[in-house]
């Protein structure tokens, strides 16, 4: 991931896959048909790919991009949450789910434009509890297309204090 390319407050990032069509549809089934199980596997294959960057960093701990609560209630989870609390205990690192909140429902992004993306985006999430204790974080979520997300959450989080913020994705678009 190609931080430099953008104006974003990232430090960096990395993805475990290049989002193919077989990894759309593997994510679409863990999100949208609650193929929990599939999490095991992306922690694995994230840790043994990434676990040396990840620790190379040494993040104070690692968070997740937050789903609206409807959301997290119609799936039963957060997908991204159970990516960083896999990730968080086999690399020994804490997981802090409240550093970020969403505060309004938002579209799905799949379908909409980079500037739609971002207008989508707005006020849709805030600053949580205990941003001010870590200096270091990993931002954990799944499908890294334009930036968007990472960009507004690690806005947040440099907002409120944090020095470094790293993203880690599951997949990245081909174009970065």
């Amino acid at each position: 991931m190609d931080c430099s390319r953008s104006d974003a407050p990232i430090d960096g990032g990395t993805a475990v896959w290049v989002y193919t069509k077989e990894m759309a549809q593997s994510i679409a089934k863990y999100k949208y048909e609650g193929k929990k199980e599939y999490a095991g596997f992306y922690v694995d294959r994230a840790v043994r790919q990434c676990g040396e960057w990840i620790c190379q960093r040494r993040p104070d701990c690692i968070t997740a991009v937050p789903l609206n609560p409807r959301k997290q209630r119609m799936r039963g989870f957060n997908q991204a949450l159970l990516i960083a609390q896999g990730i968080g205990k086999m690399l020994n690192i804490p997981v802090d789910n409240e550093l970020l909140v969403r505060s309004r429902y938002t579209e799905p992004q799949k379908n909409l434009t980079p500037t739609q993306r971002l207008k989508n985006l707005q006020k849709a999430f805030g600053p949580g509890k205990n941003i001010r204790k870590y200096k270091s974080v990993l931002l954990v979520d799944d499908i890294y297309t334009t930036g968007s997300t990472a960009k507004i959450c690690s806005s947040i989080l440099k907002g409120a204090g944090v020095s470094y913020v790293w993203i880690l994705n599951l997949c990245i678009g081909s174009d970065y």
